[in-house]
């Protein structure tokens, strides 16, 4: 289990491959990486475009 900085640039890195979510991290605003401790795996992301009108619905990834 690695630092939260750490994982969280896992995360970046996972989701800007391919450019499926984003071009390049400089593109995040914001980020809140939180560790816990649990019985199972888990990773949760929620991707949101600021709020305007013309903005496309959210994304979700989620993965164990």
């Amino acid at each position: 289990v690695g630092d939260c900085d750490n994982l969280g640039k896992l995360i970046l890195d996972a989701l800007q491959q391919d450019q499926l979510f984003f071009k390049d991290d400089s593109q995040v605003s914001e980020l809140y990486v939180r560790k816990c401790y649990a019985e199972h795996d888990e990773v949760s992301v929620l991707i949101e475009r600021p709020h305007n009108k013309d903005a496309p619905p959210r994304k979700r990834a989620r993965g164990s």
